[in-house]
């Protein structure tokens, strides 16, 4: 009896806002499907009794496919495209804090350019319970690849996987994060093509002060996709895209959205905006958002 299978082609061939909707909230707590949990099906779903999780659903069901982001660990996420996904939030704290605590730097395996990261631990530490639907901040480049693939993603790189070019950040044929935040190259911003003051966190003048905000406070600054937030505003993210001098922490690497200490203008309000450091690099500015590539 293959319910799951045909429960899931029923549900992705619905309209559009029925879509949004299921994303939006759980489905059976706002009643729009019946509990399923717990039958048996032949799609993979795992049958331990958990409700499912609707906002697991691709968002690219439109066009006919039934692949599915990664779900568990770390922000929900939501499709750009075919078999392509992006953290539709930036990595929080209370995210960061489950991989952090479930890790050692000693067990964890890590990609060759991070021999030299030996802790997760960034910097100023994990903050308290209190900032838990805050980004992470203070992380370097290896520690946001680490919390990725524990996540069973990737960090955001190329759209087909991998890292892309040092100077082809700008384009969204090869660069999935700047693909999501365009709108596949269509708009100059994550809402669209006018610029809107206010829209993302940003400060009104460059020697501001202004907290990093939770994730989702600023409901302007969404999309290019229904449910992505923040692509520009709050922290600047890591990107896979590095240049190789000899020295790995050395190495620079793409850090893409203005952060919260960017002047919000029509310039570093752009997606194409970003700035790069070295791998090692921390600081309260910078955090992290993760994508995937589907087989």
């Amino acid at each position: 009896m293959v319910v799951g299978l045909d429960y899931r082609r029923i549900m992705l061939h619905t309209t559009r806002a029925l879509i949004v909707a299921v994303v939006a909230c759980d489905a059976v707590a706002c009643g729009l499907f019946p509990d399923l949990s717990g039958l048996e099906g032949t799609d993979g779903a795992a049958n331990d009794g958990s409700s499912i999780d609707a906002s697991s659903i691709d968002a690219s069901s439109i066009d006919g496919g039934l692949d599915a982001c990664p779900s568990g660990r770390g922000p929900t996420m939501v499709s750009v495209g075919a078999k392509q996904c992006i953290d539709s939030t930036e990595v929080t704290v209370a995210q960061y804090r489950a991989f952090y605590t479930s890790v050692d730097a000693g067990n964890f395996t890590q990609v060759a350019a991070c021999g030299w990261n030996h802790t997760f631990n960034p910097n100023g530490g994990v903050p308290g319970t209190g900032s838990d639907l805050k980004p992470i901040s203070g992380v370097n480049w290896c520690q946001a690849n680490a919390f990725c693939a524990w996540a069973g993603k990737t960090q955001c790189g190329a759209p087909a996987g991998g890292p892309l070019p040092f100077t082809s950040y700008t384009d969204p044929a090869q660069s999935l994060w700047m693909k999501a935040c365009s709108a596949n190259g269509t708009q100059s911003y994550p809402y669209g093509n006018v610029f809107q003051s206010g829209a993302c966190n940003n400060p009104l003048t460059p020697d501001a002060s202004v907290a990093v905000a939770p994730v989702m406070s600023f409901p302007k600054c969404v999309g290019s996709a229904p449910g992505l937030f923040d692509m520009i505003g709050n922290l600047t993210e890591w990107e896979d895209s590095c240049t190789s001098t000899g020295d790995a922490p050395a190495d620079n690497c793409r850090r893409r959205g203005s952060g919260f200490d960017e002047p919000p203008n029509a310039s570093t309000g752009t997606c194409s905006y970003d700035e790069a450091d070295r791998r090692d690099h921390q600081s309260a500015t910078t955090g992290m958002r993760c994508c995937a590539i589907l087989p």
